[in-house]
């Protein structure tokens, strides 16, 4: 009987530390979602004292005790926090903060400094941020947003990224002859690192691309989808035009051909598209399409 009572008391025991540590949990975060910053603190140091891996008690006991003004012991958690596995540009944005707090605000600078050359993000946390406030008008401070800034959107800043701007509007395109052949839109999307286009043909036929510079490859890529046909080609500017190589695929057929496209902006804002494409594996090309691009309300 006594070891049946043993295994069962087992049992029921078992679960126990698991709930424990879940209400616990619920009872921390209720109390910093509701700024009640000494229930916080309290209820995060049980749970950080019982698990100093546990990043998330760690960091919100740090913030907690920021809150209390107990910045020497803030930075105690949020280094156990780091130590824990706490990404570096959140560390940094806390100790910052902690630093402020303590009137360091040279140190608060330097250290978000070398989190933006580390690809610190969150320019709303820095603009937003009451702890920030004092800083706005620091020429440092302001030199950190436009770092992060620069961070958060790379291709705004890459010139090579913006090579194809060129490209991008609403246009109505005709042939060398001047007759209508549709309408093109190419909009910059995800931060300007790529450019959507969206073709509509004047006899029905659609299709759409994305076009990006792949900084991994150091080239443009475009991949064209239509119902008809898939264009996969990449390349870069050449002699002051975008010069794009690859393959175009038909879908009926399941033919797969070199292919060529050649973008040209022109001094009169017109943009010349031309497409070339081989049936002999590349030894020679004929003309596929060609199109002058002109700004909607030329």
């Amino acid at each position: 009987m006594s070891r049946f009572i043993a295994v069962l008391l087992t049992a029921l025991m078992a679960p126990i530390p698991a709930a424990l540590a879940a209400a616990d949990h619920a009872t921390a975060d209720a109390a910093y979602q509701a700024q009640d910053w000494e229930r916080a603190a309290g209820a995060y140091e049980e749970l950080a004292s019982a698990d100093a891996a546990d990043v998330r008690a760690q960091y919100r006991l740090a913030v907690s005790r920021r809150h209390l003004g107990r910045h020497d012991e803030a930075l105690e958690a949020l280094d156990a926090a780091a130590s824990a596995g706490l990404p570096a540009t959140l560390a940094a944005v806390e100790r910052a903060k902690i630093l402020l707090g303590r009137g360091e605000a040279p140190q608060a600078l330097e250290t978000l400094e070398a989190a933006a050359k580390e690809g610190l993000t969150g320019s709303a946390t820095l603009t937003g941020d009451s702890e920030f406030a004092a800083l706005r008008d620091d020429a440092r401070f302001k030199s950190v947003l436009t770092a992060v800034e620069r961070n958060e959107n790379p291709c705004r800043y890459n010139p090579r990224a913006r090579e194809f701007d060129f490209w991008v509007g609403r246009w109505r395109v005709v042939d060398g002859n001047g007759v209508e052949q549709g309408v093109n839109s190419i909009e910059k999307a995800e931060g300007d690192c790529v450019l959507i286009e969206r073709w509509a043909g004047r006899t029905g036929g659609t299709g759409m691309s994305m076009n990006f510079y792949d900084p991994g490859q150091e080239q443009w890529r475009q991949l064209w989808i239509s119902s008809g046909t898939i264009i996969d080609i990449a390349g870069g500017m050449k002699d002051g035009s975008m010069v794009l190589e690859g393959t175009s695929w038909y879908h009926g057929s399941g033919e797969k051909r070199p292919f060529r496209g050649i973008w040209t902006p022109r001094e009169d804002g017109v943009v010349r598209q031309y497409f070339e494409e081989s049936t002999d594996g590349g030894a020679t090309y004929a003309p596929w399409f060609e199109g002058f691009y002109h700004p909607v309300g030329d």
